[in-house]
């Protein structure tokens, strides 16, 4: 097996999900050999090629202009661990689309620290098989005079760490409701509140170990994003320097394949009560 090839299976090890051209992008080297590897992996059966416009269906025919989204079979696991590579079992997940965003923004930001010289670490190698999930005890007074109370765990998308800095992501394909009259379904309302438990708490550090917490919250609509600023400030009468707000509705389409957005850590982030963060120039 070439080196490029068990490259791509080990990307594939930590991201669920993979287009063909942000695999190109993280590894280097030209799409046309790229694309013969990966269609080599697919037929001794090491990925599976899922449509890019399929909700997520497996297919074997469809315009080739598409940049493909790929996802290891058990058989790849086999050969990871024959080329000293452990196995990850990756978190089974419905909703294809969102976790295809996920692994889309992790591979982009993966790929800008390659080529600006910034270490990139995996939730794997921070957790190190502790739980993703932190404890929470939230309330909140709604407007009919209710008081609601949840002890849900609070469960980012994803976390990493670039160089000393880590960093949980919160990705919205502009589904997620900002507010809900209770606290039982996800609502960016429950989100925020438990954030703020976190770092009231601490727990991040006496729960994951880790000494620093960033949190991104990316979602595809810029409206979206604006409106659940403007609800942090004026419906909680919060401020966060912690927060990082941005809208990337070039990854929003599931019809049209993007490219990887590589400008995550030099434009500015938004807060609420805070200036615009640029994570390349704070990364420490």
């Amino acid at each position: 097996m070439k080196r490029h090839a068990i490259e791509a299976l080990e990307v594939l090890n930590r991201r669920r999900y993979a287009r063909r051209n942000f695999l190109t992008a993280l590894l280097g080297g030209s799409e046309q050999n790229r694309r013969k590897e990966i269609g080599a992996l697919c037929e001794e059966g090491y990925l599976t090629r899922h449509s890019p416009n399929g909700a997520g269906a497996i297919e074997r025919a469809y315009p080739h202009y598409f940049f493909r989204i790929y996802e290891k079979t058990p058989k790849a696991d086999k050969l990871l661990r024959g080329n000293g590579i452990e196995p990850i079992k990756q978190t089974i997940s419905q909703q294809f689309w969102h976790q295809v965003l996920v692994d889309d923004i992790l591979l982009s930001i993966e790929t800008t620290c390659k080529q600006s010289g910034f270490t990139f670490r995996d939730e794997h190698q921070i957790l190190q098989g502790v739980p993703r999930e932190l404890p929470c005890n939230i309330s909140h007074a709604f407007k009919r005079g209710q008081t609601h109370h949840s002890t849900k765990a609070l469960s980012p998308d994803a976390l990493f760490a670039i160089n000393n800095t880590y960093f949980a992501l919160e990705a919205d394909r502009n589904n997620e409701p900002i507010e809900r009259n209770n606290l039982n379904e996800t609502s960016y309302l429950r989100k925020l509140l438990q954030y703020q438990d976190v770092f009231k708490n601490h727990t991040y550090k006496t729960h994951w170990g880790i000494p620093n917490l960033l949190v991104l919250n990316v979602t595809t609509n810029e409206t979206h994003m604006k409106n659940i600023m403007a609800f942090m400030q004026d419906g909680l009468k919060g401020k966060s320097s912690s927060l990082l707000f941005n809208a990337l509705p070039v990854l929003s389409s599931s019809e049209k394949s993007p490219q990887p957005v590589l400008s995550l850590l030099t434009n500015p982030w938004q807060r609420v009560g805070h200036e615009a963060f640029i994570i390349g120039k704070e990364v420490i």
